[in-house]
């Protein structure tokens, strides 16, 4: 694509799919054979509304692995991480089964979900629209609804490209209505964008020592005053087993209110960036190298030396607080 004169939406610049050239490129890039009829069509929702659904993309046997490794996790030695919003991050296992258990990039230590995480549906769409190998990190697994108020995922998931960022609800169960289901505001991609910082540092970042909370709240208030501004009403992904949402970094996104106390809600959710792109744990980590789980499909973790897999050490890094036997609790 030529970039002389090509306007983005946001000030942070995006992917091609973010400009005012979007149309024709989309159009050229079908005429020259680099994107199939249906791909485009997947490419044009996501432009427009800021997400696309794909429908029973993960095949069941996947879902399966993914039951048995996730369950895996809750034994002593797993290694594999928990966080919780009230408990913070600890061994997986020491989480109580009743609480709202989340495990830390799942991709790392469950085979089973990296390959759930690049299914050739997920992976051929992320390079089509980043024009660039996908690399995934920041991923988590939900055994309940976060609850968690609309926001955009680039007000905390930092890139030093912040636009050019993507992610995934991979459902690994039905979900119904008062299950803690997401619900986002389509188009919302869009709407005027947020800064944070100050004039002479602005950010698509929240930092709570720079910003504090009044501005992170005033951040998220717009975002429910610019859709009742636009007449747009919120809209509930209740998908299948094996279902995929994938939305756009700026597609403001949360948790509904989990009305049935007794239901689960579990999912995968795995966010993605070019490759050539740093996620902003690169300034305070010494372990961060891509690591190629498939041709044409890299990860990285915050938490995990993933070139750890290929020796019989755990792929863990030593945290504070956590000590280092993951026995331990």
């Amino acid at each position: 694509m030529q970039t002389e004169d090509i306007k983005y939406h946001s000030r942070f610049g995006g992917n091609w799919i973010d400009t005012d050239r979007f149309a024709e490129e989309l159009a050229a890039r079908v005429s020259d054979g680099r994107i199939s009829d249906e791909l485009a069509e997947q490419i044009a929702i996501f432009e427009r509304d800021g997400y696309v659904i794909m429908r029973g993309i993960v095949p069941e046997e996947l879902l399966t692995a993914i039951d048995d490794e996730v369950e895996s996790a809750w034994e002593p030695g797993s290694g594999f991480l928990g966080r919780n919003p009230k408990l913070g991050l600890k061994w997986a296992h020491q989480f109580p089964a009743d609480g709202r258990r989340r495990i830390v990039d799942p991709i790392v230590n469950a085979p089973s979900a990296q390959l759930a995480a690049f299914v050739p549906e997920i992976r051929d769409f992320l390079e089509a629209i980043f024009d660039e190998t996908p690399m995934a990190f920041q991923s988590l697994f939900f055994e309940r609804g976060s609850q968690q108020r609309i926001h955009q995922d680039t007000a905390y998931v930092v890139t030093n490209a912040p636009v050019r960022l993507a992610a995934a609800w991979i459902a690994l169960e039905d979900v119904e209505e008062g299950n803690g289901e997401l619900v986002y505001y389509p188009g919302s991609h869009r709407f005027d964008e947020f800064l944070f910082g100050n004039e002479d540092d602005v950010s698509k970042s929240w930092n709570i020592g720079r910003d504090g909370q009044p501005m992170h709240q005033e951040f998220l208030a717009g975002l429910d005053n610019q859709a009742a501004e636009r007449g747009i009403e919120k809209a509930r992904f209740l998908p299948k087993r094996g279902d995929v949402l994938l939305w756009h970094a700026d597609l403001a996104h949360g948790g509904s209110k989990q009305t049935n106390e007794e239901a689960t809600r579990r999912s995968i959710v795995v966010h993605y960036t070019p490759l050539s792109t740093e996620p902003n744990y690169v300034n305070f980590t010494s372990h961060f190298k891509p690591y190629e789980v498939a041709p044409g499909a890299y990860m990285s973790s915050r938490h995990y030396d993933p070139y750890l897999l290929d020796s019989e050490e755990r792929p863990v890094i030593p945290i504070d607080g956590l000590g280092l036997d993951p026995f331990e609790g």
